[in-house]
């Protein structure tokens, strides 16, 4: 006979998240979030009439590494949306480490320069938060 469980009680963590907000890639945007934890992930679409999403896990005291982390995305997102991101077809679990970049001297330029824009613009709220978030003290 199986276990009763109605009277216990479901027990479900909601994850710590902020919108940092909508910022220009290129010629459209995309919505960053900061999240409890680590690593990061991007959406291109998360749910119908919503922008492309990247999510920033913020639990992480080193600037250096989680920018690194932010730009990783943003790159990802791009190449995937100029067409330069592959996957083997043949892999149904879909490892990330399987993806191949092929791209020219062009395509490169102009991934750089939507970066740029992007990263001009999210850095610095990106930076307010992040301290916020891991309670560094500013000057």
């Amino acid at each position: 006979m199986g276990q009763d469980i109605s009277s216990e009680k479901a027990v479900t963590k909601i994850m710590k998240q902020k919108i940092l907000g909508n910022y220009y890639i290129g010629h459209e945007q995309i919505q960053v979030v900061l999240r409890e934890g680590n690593g990061a992930e991007y959406y291109t679409c998360p749910e119908k009439g919503s922008l492309p999403r990247i999510k920033i896990g913020m639990d992480q005291k080193n600037w250096k590494y989680i920018v690194g982390i932010l730009i990783h995305e943003a790159t990802e997102f791009l190449l995937g949306r100029l067409h330069a991101r592959y996957e083997d077809a043949e892999d149904l679990g879909k490892d990330a480490s399987g993806y191949l970049f092929v791209l020219n001297h062009v395509q490169l330029a102009d991934i750089n320069t939507r970066l740029a824009d992007f990263l001009v613009d999210v850095l610095p709220s990106f930076a307010v938060e992040w301290k916020k978030w891991n309670k560094i003290k500013t000057k």
